[in-house]
């Protein structure tokens, strides 16, 4: 096509679309077949190349062209017969004439046959050329271990010294292999004795959430015929996007428990097919997310031949740069996404000083407040605290999370003091030229740079210290930055304090333990906003459905956090009237009451 339109491909081609008919002048059926031949679904093209010829045979012809003049016969002039050839005789000179083809003429015969042959074969190798064309143009597949449905852990291995803890995930390891193979009730024997060894040895190895999903998909297809959402996680690259992973699977896993154990949806029990985008935070590695994305929207497990569902929903992304680039394709292919963690504010056009822009797609939906509300929360306190006075902000203008925390706080700071800014995609912390009687700092950095935290806090130790959502980790706070980051004030969408009674019990119940993170809390409302938006669909669950359901303003669901609702931009409605108790302060302090033994942790302000 590259050829024919004499563009390269990237500019006539914008992910499954080609435009390749703007740059050229062939005959609309020509084009209509080609097109065929270019779908992005493989059903969609011809099936093989007979069919192309057929379709080519069948094409009707264009206007006829001009037709010119014939021009006058050539007759030759007589040339003198050199003497030494006299005695040959003379060659024969056929006529040419122009009669109609004829019976009497089966030259034209076999030219007109010659003619459909090489039509035949050049059909042949044009859909050879454009299948080839189309499969070198499309991004390769990932790798199976990106992708599970009970096969293989896509969590970091973990290693103890325990023997129940090591007993349960040789059990879990069992489990994998028997469903790799599709003998699903071995695999459920396995994964449920996994989990009664896990509850045994709490103390020493936390209940695997990942465990309890593969159980109850084990269950789901002894059954048959299940419902299938997916859940993105950021996977298992580093340390502590494990831990997240962890406590967004805790939320889904609790909610497809309660499901199964109620028969499902209709009878049929949800399946939910773990994948990983891995956070990537590197500018210069390619971003993932989109290429999960596009094989969740395409039902492409690769690795798994016992998977033939179709995924209604996705449980994710984690950071709001992932869930902007999935989301691209989620909207192009009408599957929806809800993210438990996503925060950016979203903005069609970019800013005027920043050029900040989050055009996040309509069938991206979120369970968590967005960064203006935790700006909000966040200058009240200072008005409360301090008063007013200058202050520095940290941030990364290279990540939307970052920027949309940094740009929404600002708004509101004006009226309180001067705020300094230093931007740590271009300056290092030594360049920056901080205010030394500034009265506080903000830290509206990313996920991945709590190192960089903790250099800044270390080096300002006199200040206010306030920041986001991407510094609370866990609920427990390692000592060593406990003791950096002492009285630091975050604000985060929930805390396990303010989680529903049904939910921490539940918690303890499955977990073995209530403090199982605010993204656990995040997780289940998103998983229960899709369980509850598949219910209400009065016929079989569909796509096109679930966004229907979700989209329509009348749309309530019971979560962790109170009353599910999302507005006309399909965030998550805050409302402080209502039960959902939305956006919250936390302070890292030893003690949340007098009565606690002294460790670190984040203890809830109370308003």
């Amino acid at each position: 096509m590259s050829l024919l339109a004499g563009k390269e491909a990237q500019e006539i081609r914008e992910y499954h679309t080609w435009h390749w008919r703007n740059y050229t002048n062939v005959n609309p059926q020509l084009a209509d077949i080609l097109d065929k031949m270019l779908s992005h679904q493989p059903d969609d093209r011809y099936q093989s190349a007979q069919e192309v010829i057929t379709a080519l045979a069948n094409l009707q012809p264009q206007a006829p062209p001009i037709t010119q003049p014939s021009p006058l016969p050539y007759h030759p002039q007589p040339q003198p017969i050199p003497p030494h050839l006299s005695g040959i005789p003379k060659p024969v000179t056929p006529t040419v004439t122009s009669e109609p083809d004829s019976p009497s003429n089966p030259l034209k015969k076999v030219n007109k046959k010659l003619l459909i042959l090489a039509g035949g074969i050049g059909a042949l190798l044009l859909g050879t050329a454009v299948y080839a064309v189309m499969k070198s143009s499309e991004p390769a597949l990932l790798a199976d271990n990106f992708f599970s449905r009970g096969e293989e852990s896509l969590l970091r291995e973990k290693r103890f010294e325990n023997t129940l803890c090591k007993q349960a995930l040789g059990e879990k390891e069992e489990g994998m292999k028997a469903f790799k193979k599709q003998r699903y009730e071995d695999a459920q024997n396995n994964f449920q004795t996994a989990i009664s060894l896990f509850k045994q040895a709490t103390n020493n190895c936390a209940v695997d959430p990942e465990t309890l999903i593969f159980l109850n998909n084990a269950k789901a297809n002894i059954k048959g015929n299940p419902v299938t959402i997916a859940a993105a996680i950021p996977g298992k690259n580093k340390q502590r996007n494990t831990n997240i992973s962890e406590q967004i699977l805790r939320g889904v896993a609790s909610v497809q428990e309660t499901l199964n154990n109620q028969d499902g949806i209709e009878g049929r029990l949800l399946q939910v097919v773990i994948a990983r985008d891995e956070n990537n935070s590197d500018p210069d590695v390619e971003d993932t997310s989109p290429k999960v994305a596009e094989q969740l929207a395409r039902n492409q497990i690769p690795g798994d031949s016992g998977f033939s569902g179709k995924i209604l929903g996705v449980v994710g992304h984690f950071t709001s740069d992932a869930t902007l680039a999935a989301g691209k394709i989620y909207g192009k292919e009408k599957l929806v996404a809800i993210s438990p963690t996503s925060t950016a504010v979203r903005q069609s056009e970019p800013s005027e000083k920043s050029g900040y822009k989050y055009n996040l797609s309509d069938y991206v939906f979120r369970t968590t407040p967005n960064d203006a509300v935790a700006a909000a929360d966040l200058i009240e306190y200072i008005k409360q605290n301090i008063g007013s006075g200058n202050a520095a902000i940290f941030y990364n203008s290279k990540k939307s999370y970052s920027t949309s925390l940094k740009e929404s706080f600002e708004k509101k700071y004006g009226s309180i003091g001067k705020l300094t800014e230093c931007d740590l995609a271009n300056s290092r912390i030594d360049n920056c030229q901080i205010d030394e009687n500034i009265k506080l700092l903000m830290l509206s950095i990313d996920t991945g740079e709590a190192a960089t935290a903790s250099l800044i806090i270390s080096r300002y130790t006199n200040q206010l210290l306030l920041g986001g959502d991407s510094l609370y980790n866990a609920d427990n706070v390692s000592s060593t930055f406990g003791n950096q980051a002492e009285n630091l004030v975050l604000s985060v969408p929930t805390h396990v304090q303010r989680t529903t009674n049904s939910f921490r019990n539940q918690s303890i119940k499955l977990w073995g333990t209530q403090y199982v993170g605010w993204r656990a809390a995040t997780a289940y409302d998103a998983t229960q906003a899709i369980v509850t938006a598949l219910q209400k669909i009065e016929s079989n669950p569909t796509r096109q459905g679930l966004y229907e359901q979700l989209k329509n303003p009348f749309f309530k669901a019971s979560g962790a956090t109170g009353t599910i609702q999302f507005n006309r931009f399909h965030d998550r409605q805050v409302d402080q009237a209502d039960d959902n108790q939305l956006g919250v302060l936390v302070k890292v302090q030893q003690k949340c009451q007098p009565q606690d033994n002294p460790r670190y942790q984040f203890c809830l302000i109370n308003e």
